[in-house]
């Protein structure tokens, strides 16, 4: 049984039956031990309810699939034109921000053939695996201990009085040698094994065989998210990053160890509030010309720019972060001030109160206006229906001061990897508009 709902959307347990609700909740109750992040809201007695986390969950015989909710959308959460959608904006921004074996190419094909993110994911990271394994596998210098007849490398005395006390033909020493069975190929391989036991795509299976059969003098080698390999890759292995991000990002989600048949729980899950934040934050470096930015004037989180709220003793206390810190006069013709841009992936509602904007995001982006001296500072939400920008003047007891905070919005209801031009040229309106006000 496969289910796709948006974020925040129902569950229906007797749909999915007790065993599949029992199973969920330990995955919950995991992810809220290791990443302090609970996947689902069970406070209601007849459904579970998705919370603002998107990805893919694979129990047995049931796959959930959560995407993220922009605006109401063409029509249902249902619909195959919104959830092709959702979908393919989704891997374009994973691709984005993870470095991952998904190409700007593959995305829009890919979305709309009824695969889950997983099963996309899984495809490109096998395919891209196995053209690379066709050219040869990555050699590397794996560090070795052996009882030889001959010095090479570096001797290991305390092992060479234990192992050969009464043995002068024989002498253990340390040495490197250049092998294919290094940490790399057997991170990938038992990535691969992972993988075979959690998606369903002909296609996908036969590519990871293919990919698992090229590696078969590769040992086998089960890593978790605390022994994953530190893995040093020279100028001729570049190509291998986005599958080592990947391959990492698979152990993440398991959630025991793996066994010969489908019974364990699997899940690759984002939290949306970080996705949206590094997606905007790297979406601007990349294209900072094309907004009017200089790339080396902007601080993503501020670094190098710190600031705290208090001091207390002479210490800093309650640091700032603000997702991204423009420093003032940076872009090359020079039309855009000292800024804070702050993401917030909520929808707005026009109809509500002051939109929907809650007291501590403005709170915040008060506290930063005043600790950075910034002129601008910018909240940015999601897109959606009858919300407007708005401008608010930042007041002192002075009276009222040069420094606005703006509600601003960015339209995720389209194509973003078809809109990459209009993405920038919204973006560069939002800080120049700001820098007008």
């Amino acid at each position: 049984m496969k289910i796709t709902i948006q974020e925040y959307g129902r569950i229906d347990k007797r749909q999915i039956g007790e065993r599949a609700v029992h199973r969920l909740r330990k995955l919950d109750a995991l992810y809220e031990r290791r990443d302090g992040m609970a996947v689902f809201d069970w406070r209601y007695d007849r459904y579970i309810r998705a919370r603002s986390v998107v990805g893919v969950i694979e129990l047995p015989g049931l796959t959930i699939e959560v995407l993220p909710k922009t605006d109401k959308g063409p029509s249902s959460s249902n619909s195959a034109e919104w959830q092709n959608l959702a979908r393919q904006n989704l891997l374009y921004m994973l691709a984005f921000t993870r470095d991952l074996p998904v190409k700007d190419r593959d995305v829009a094909h890919l979305a709309t053939q009824r695969m889950t993110i997983l099963e996309i994911l899984a495809y490109t990271f096998a395919k891209r695996l196995v053209e690379i394994q066709r050219t040869g596998l990555a050699g590397g210098y794996v560090r070795r201990e052996e009882n030889c007849f001959f010095v090479k490398g570096k001797i290991l005395t305390a092992r060479n009085l234990l192992h050969n006390p009464a043995r002068e033909d024989r002498i253990f020493v340390s040495f490197s040698e250049f092998s294919p069975d290094n940490k790399l190929n057997q991170l990938l391989k038992y990535a691969c094994r992972i993988l075979l036991r959690a998606t369903y795509t002909s296609a996908t299976l036969q590519m990871l065989r293919e990919a698992v059969q090229r590696f078969a003098d590769i040992s086998d080698v089960r890593f978790t998210k605390d022994n994953s390999p530190e893995i040093s890759l020279d100028r001729t292995q570049a190509q291998y990053q986005v599958l080592i991000n990947f391959a990492r990002m698979i152990i993440h989600g398991l959630s025991s160890s793996p066994s010969a048949d489908r019974n364990e729980t699997f899940s690759i899950l984002f939290p949306m509030e970080q996705l949206f934040e590094e997606f905007i934050a790297r979406f601007i470096l990349k294209n900072s010309h094309q907004i009017g930015l200089s790339h080396a004037a902007i601080f993503v989180q501020s670094r190098g720019h710190q600031r705290s709220l208090v001091t207390k003793n002479g210490k800093a206390q309650f640091r700032l972060k603000p997702d991204l810190f423009i420093d003032a006069h940076a872009g090359p013709d020079r039309q855009i001030p000292r800024t804070i841009l702050d993401t917030k992936w909520k929808i707005l509602d026009g109809s509500a109160p002051k939109q929907g904007v809650s007291q501590a995001d403005m709170y915040q982006l008060y506290a930063y206006s005043q600790r950075f001296d910034c002129p601008v500072n910018i909240l940015l939400y999601p897109a959606a229906n009858g919300v407007k920008s708005e401008s608010y003047a930042v007041e002192s007891r002075f009276g009222v001061s040069p420094k606005r905070i703006n509600v601003e919005t960015i339209n995720l209801n389209r194509s973003l990897i078809h809109s990459t031009e209009q993405v920038i040229q919204d973006l560069r309106k939002i800080l120049l508009t700001a820098q007008a006000e």
